[in-house]
């Protein structure tokens, strides 16, 4: 065997499997959405459904008026990078937000029916958030009976996981981590 076949070798044997620190608890919905999961205010309502977030719109709004759902756990912290993953669905066109109070994450443009998956790499530069925030709507008017399905919501801390100045971009994320959803894990 020669030297190059060798290390190719030892490369194989060496790399084992990556385990994120995937900071969304509850995001595959498994255990309903009453666990660890909110709506941000009256505006709207959520339900499981064949396990899956269902939030609808209850009381019609302007373009200012927060509608959406949040996960109380997941922590971010300033500085670290992350890779945001999330499949979902809405009744409308326009724009879904993944964001703490602080800070988007991640803004996505949605087609009325038709599910998509949305995701990005971002440091996160706000002051340390205790929650992630999921807006419907945002920036537009709402109307009663407008849903958003969430499928699946995760973050995974890169920063964590793979050690400062050694995070993954987009197209090795996909590669690593190519599930919906990832057991939540903080690393402890």
């Amino acid at each position: 065997m020669d030297l190059l076949a060798r290390r190719r070798m030892m490369m194989r044997v060496a790399a084992a499997p990556v385990v994120p620190i995937q900071i969304v608890e509850n995001g595959d919905f498994a255990t309903g959405t009453t666990y660890r999961w909110g709506v941000i205010n009256t505006a709207s309502s959520i339900a499981n459904d064949n396990d899956t977030l269902l939030m609808t719109i209850v009381t019609a709004g302007s373009s200012s008026t927060s509608r959406g759902v949040y996960n109380s756990v997941a922590k971010l912290t300033t500085g670290h990078i992350y890779y945001n993953k999330v499949k979902l669905v809405t009744s409308y066109a326009g724009s879904v937000r993944l964001r703490t109070s602080s800070l988007a994450m991640m803004t996505m443009t949605t087609t009325a029916g038709v599910d998509g998956t949305f995701d990005n790499v971002k440091e996160y530069t706000g002051t340390d958030a205790q929650r992630v925030n999921i807006y419907s709507h945002y920036g537009k008017a709402s109307t009663v009976g407008q849903t958003m399905r969430i499928y699946s919501a995760m973050i995974i801390d890169l920063t964590a996981t793979f050690g400062a100045g050694n995070e993954p971009d987009l197209d090795r994320c996909r590669r690593l981590f190519p599930l919906d959803y990832y057991d939540y894990n903080t690393g402890n």
